[in-house]
């Protein structure tokens, strides 16, 4: 069998460039790439940075990316790297060596491929190595598929994670491997009749199969654990979509682009498959890169008569005075996550006073509200969703409307679609729709979308730390699947990190250190199946519990876990309600960092009223809110308004206690 192997890349680079590596390195692998670092072996490659054993491997690499610095031109034991970089420039011209300029240092060699991270501020220079990572990828996975069309061989193997593929002679005993190790995925497929092929699970690596109907897109396959895996063999057409489970738990999803003839007079040669393929490596089964809230329209709803909030991005910043209707933004996806995850709005609009205390200045005033929200995946697929909820006898809301909007193939835009609710009018159609048949129109995979992107949202506000908080009781040992939104399972989250992932829990308590200089590491108390937290001194040899603890102690403990959990224990779209809470200033630095950082991958929306805090972000992600005649009203900032004042070195704090931010319009 000929072996196509992966595009693979190395990376050199200091200490000081560990988070960009860690960010670059995250990026290549998702789209396929394969890295192997001088620091650590990152995948079954090794690349230490020994004088010997530096370009070990390099024979697989097609290129070689460099960390450029000042910290890598001054630091002694970087001095064989460098000289060892002109000769091997020098010396093996068919690699290529990118160079990513980190600083204002200037590089020893000229090469054509130069990435600038200099002039990227620091909450900046994630999108910039995203997009780095975008240009690599789209280079390395063009070449592969160029290099399999004219390949005449019927068995291949491609080792990436993501790209497209000619398959020729699909149909006369090929076989087409993609994958590696426990990401292996056999495919050997045959032909039912003109434009029609069949799959099945019949390969030793393939587990189990499943036509992922509905979908026009890998990227839309949010939970494909929800397919039909009950079939051993699927029919597929072009633009079909199969996803496959291997042996050891991996999902995998092949779309079927093109069926062509190898050659148009000679139909005995047989017919060339063109397909794209995706192989998750994290062993989730949801393809989508990111899920975010593109847009918001609000009436009627508490004090937003009339909200709307456009174009947000992976980092919203909510500031302004109390009572300007900041915290009626969280309440009210909080509901939709109640809704859409609970099936109970019944319920949450009973137990926070009624439909009433709902409706912008009470029943009187308002009579109905009105949400419609736009939703995308990855950037490509967008979804909305739009209802109408009535107010009713016995101070009730019910729903007089609800559509969700489809997306277009191969367009930035939507087709709405109304929801007949055949349930009950105090509860939503949308779950229902969502879980009718197994066999998914694109309609009921729109609303399974919405309703997984919206219902997993959580609203994080670690604010009561009274005695009869979540905080001073203890929690069930088994409930540490991720954490709550109160912080009441903290006990039972730190544990299972300290036990499955200590460098996690170590960096944890590393970072909780830097905040409170007395902190030394947790204690846990074990009653039966439950846990009680404590905490030892550095200073003393004694343990103290919550009611021995400060307020802000105990939300800096539930907000530094929160912000360093593994990407997959978090949701996709989070609510951080005044984290600031308890900080002294060094810690307030520190969150900002962390919150911006996490934001590279999830999408935050913060709302906070601390000055230092909204420094740590750029002015372009703020919105300003504000209370006029009892009505929330919102302005969106933006940098070149005031960039007077910021090229002048006025932070964005001074400029809103100033109330500048309020008057310039």
């Amino acid at each position: 069998m000929k072996q196509s192997r992966s595009p693979e890349v190395a990376l050199w680079f200091t200490s000081e460039q560990y988070r960009e590596a860690d960010l670059l390195t995250f990026e290549l692998n998702r789209l396929g790439i394969a890295v192997f670092r001088h620091d650590f072996d990152y995948s079954e490659l090794s690349f230490h940075a020994k004088e010997q054993e530096l370009f070990n491997g390099t024979d697989r690499a097609k290129a070689i990316i460099v960390f450029y610095s000042k910290d890598f031109e001054k630091k002694v034991y970087y001095e064989n790297e460098r000289d060892s970089l002109i000769d091997f420039y020098k010396e093996h011209r068919n690699i290529e060596i990118i160079l990513l300029r980190c600083d204002r240092a200037s590089a020893p060699i000229k090469l054509s491929t130069v990435y600038d991270l200099s002039n990227q501020p620091d909450k900046r220079t994630g999108s910039a190595i995203r997009m780095m990572a975008d240009e690599i990828s789209a280079r390395f996975i063009d070449s592969l598929e160029e290099s399999l069309k004219i390949d005449k061989m019927i068995n291949y193997q491609l080792t990436s994670l993501v790209g497209q593929a000619w398959w020729e002679k699909f149909d006369q005993k090929g076989q087409l491997t993609i994958g590696r190790n426990k990401l292996n995925f056999e495919l050997h497929w045959g032909k039912f009749k003109k434009n029609q092929i069949y799959a099945e699970n019949d390969t030793p690596s393939i587990d189990q199969i499943a036509l992922a109907r509905g979908f026009t897109s890998i990227k839309q396959i949010v939970n494909a654990r929800n397919l039909d895996f009950k079939e051993r063999l699927v029919s597929l057409k072009p633009n079909d979509i199969v996803v496959m489970r291997n042996i050891y738990g991996f999902y995998a999803a092949v779309q079927i682009l093109c069926l062509v003839p190898i050659n148009k007079e000679k139909p005995e040669l047989g017919e060339r498959l063109k397909i794209r393929y995706y192989i998750n490596p994290e062993g989730s089964d949801d393809f989508s890169d990111r899920k975010m809230i593109h847009s918001v329209s609000i009436k009627g709803y508490r004090s937003c008569q009339d909200v709307q909030l456009n174009d947000l991005g992976s980092l919203v910043v909510f500031i302004g005075q109390n009572g300007s209707g900041k915290t009626n933004i969280f309440k009210l996806f909080n509901m939709m996550s109640s809704m859409l995850k609970d099936h109970r709005l019944a319920v949450h609009i009973a137990e926070n006073g009624g439909a009433d205390n709902h409706l912008y200045g009470g029943v009187k005033t308002t009579k109905k509200i009105n949400i419609d929200l736009l939703l995308s995946l990855s950037n490509v697929d967008y979804y909305g969703y739009k209802c109408e909820l009535k107010y009713t006898d016995h101070d009730k809301l019910v729903f007089t409307n609800e559509e969700i909007g489809v997306p277009r193939n191969d367009q930035n835009m939507i087709d709405w679609i109304k929801i007949e609710n055949q349930d009950s009018l105090y509860e939503t159609g949308l779950v229902g729709e969502a879980h009718r048949s197994r066999d998914k129109s694109i309609k009921s995979r729109t609303a399974e979308n919405i309703e997984n992107i919206l219902g997993d949202i959580r609203v994080y506000h670690f604010n009561d730390t009274s005695r009869c908080s979540p905080f001073h009781t203890s929690c069930d040992f088994n409930d540490n699947i991720y954490l709550k939104s109160d912080g009441s399972n903290l006990a039972a989250v730190l544990l299972r990190l300290k036990n499955d992932d200590s460098d996690r829990y170590d960096n944890i308590c590393y970072h909780i250190h830097q905040i409170i200089p007395s902190f030394d590491q947790f204690v846990f108390l074990k009653q039966k199946e439950y846990l009680l937290l404590e905490w030892k001194s550095a200073n003393l040899d004694k343990s103290f519990g919550a009611s021995s603890t400060s307020d802000g102690t105990l939300r800096t403990f539930a907000l530094i876990t929160l912000l360093n959990l593994p990407l997959n224990e978090l949701p996709p779209i989070l609510f951080i309600d005044e984290p600031e809470l308890g900080f002294y200033y060094d810690g307030i630095d520190l969150i900002g960092s962390m919150i911006t950082s996490l934001s590279v991958d999830k999408q935050i929306f913060l709302a906070t009223q601390s000055p230092l805090l909204i420094d740590s972000f750029s002015i372009d992600d703020i919105l300003l809110f504000s209370n006029k005649n009892n009505e929330t009203r919102v302005k969106v900032l933006n940098s070149e308004t005031y960039k007077e004042f910021l090229d002048d070195g006025e932070l964005p704090s001074q400029l809103w206690m100033c109330n500048i931010l309020d008057v310039i319009p």
